[in-house]
C-alpha cells in the first residue's frame, strides 16, 4: 500500500489532460500490419483517462512478456520510455483489479483474496529479481 499510495502522489502531480481510451486494449482488437498497429477495433468500453497509461496497463495484463514486449513495439513506446512510465502502468493495473477484490472482500472468499494478494505482491514476476 505504501507503493502504491507513493506512485499516486506522483501521478497526482501529472499535468496531463483525460483522453479518450479504448478500455479493451488487447491484441484481439487491433489490426497490424507490417508490425505497425492500423486500425484499433470495439470500442464499447472506452472511457475518458490519462492516455496512454490506462490503455496500456489494461492491455500489458493478461499478456506473456515476448508479446508484452510485441504490443509496446508495434504502439511505439521504447524501453526506455516504458521504464519511466512503468511505476503508473502498475498502478492503474492494480486499479482494475479493484472491483474484483471489493467484490471478494463483500463475498469473504479468503482463499481467492490470498490468491490476489500472492499475484499483487509480484510472485509471478519470473524476470526481475
Amino acid at each position: 500500500m505504501k507503493k502504491l499510495e507513493s506512485n499516486l502522489r506522483k501521478i497526482e502531480k501529472w499535468d496531463l489532460r483525460p483522453a479518450l481510451n479504448h478500455g479493451d486494449m488487447r491484441l484481439k482488437n487491433v489490426i497490424v500490419n507490417e508490425g505497425k498497429i492500423i486500425a484499433i477495433l470495439d470500442w464499447e468500453l472506452c472511457s475518458s483517462n490519462i492516455a496512454p497509461y490506462w490503455d496500456i496497463s489494461h492491455a500489458l495484463h493478461d499478456l506473456g512478456i515476448d508479446e508484452m514486449q510485441e504490443f509496446l513495439n508495434g504502439y511505439g513506446i521504447s524501453q526506455k520510455k516504458f521504464e519511466e512510465m512503468n511505476y503508473a502502468v502498475k498502478t492503474f493495473t492494480i486499479f482494475h483489479y479493484a472491483n474484483v477484490i471489493k467484490e471478494m472482500e463483500n463475498k469473504k472468499d479468503k482463499k481467492l483474496i490470498d490468491e490476489y494478494r500472492f499475484r499483487l505482491n509480484g510472485n509471478y514476476d519470473l524476470f526481475s529479481l
